[in-house]
């Protein structure tokens, strides 16, 4: 293990992987330690877990991937793929054109003259799930799946794109495992929220008083 550059800790267990983690790191002196963590409380800001004792570089969470997802489709309404970069400065969205809408039947040359001061990036385009050139010739039609690159300012373009799609500010959630709170604690910034799940079950051993601005109800739901 001394001659190791990198050790990846994804073993079924959080706890193993992250003594693994911290061995490799400050026994072995290891450069660089991943750790594969399932338990969201371990990475919570609000818990009072300290991840840095542990000496771990970079988490890979399925959780908080699949969390992440989510709230960045809900916040592109139109969008079918929402993705971030650097922190959420950068973002890559793919989105369908509607029949109505500003791209429908124009040459991608003409996506700066009707939107002059947005600066957007066209880096793929897919129709019949086969990818289309994106050049400033190609004629998108109604359909096709476009993928664009911007920041997070200049994605503001995307509620043209989806003008049948109004903006989400009541969610509901069914279930209230580790998905389903990450989830809530990141939505309830900008939306209502509530949990519907077993009372008595819901988040596992969580603290409800960690996620403010959550809307738990009092009763069973489900």
């Amino acid at each position: 293990i001394e001659d190791c550059d990198i050790l990846i800790a994804t073993t079924a267990n959080d706890e193993a992987n992250l003594v693994s983690c911290h061995l490799a790191k400050n026994l072995f002196n290891v450069p660089n330690v991943i750790a594969r963590l399932r338990n969201a409380e371990y990475q919570a800001n609000t818990s009072d877990f300290n991840l840095d004792l542990f000496s771990i570089d970079s988490v890979i969470s399925p959780s908080q991937l699949v969390t992440d997802f989510i709230k960045n489709i809900i916040e592109h309404p139109g969008a079918f793929q929402a993705f971030e970069f650097a922190d959420g400065k950068l973002q890559v969205i793919g989105a369908t054109v509607l029949k109505d809408g500003p791209l429908a039947g124009r040459k991608l040359s003409e996506f700066k003259k009707h939107m002059p001061n947005v600066s957007v990036n066209v880096i793929a385009i897919y129709r019949n799930r086969k990818i289309v050139p994106a050049e400033g010739s190609t004629i998108i039609q109604e359909g096709d799946d476009v993928f664009f690159l911007a920041t997070e300012e200049n994605m503001r373009f995307m509620s043209e794109l989806g003008k049948n799609q109004s903006r989400v500010e009541n969610i509901m959630i069914a279930g209230g495992g580790n998905v389903g709170i990450i989830l809530a604690e990141k939505l309830s910034e900008k939306n209502d929220v509530i949990i519907f799940d077993n009372s008595k079950k819901i988040g596992g051993a969580w603290s409800w008083e960690k996620y403010n601005g959550v809307n738990i109800p009092d009763k069973t739901n489900v």
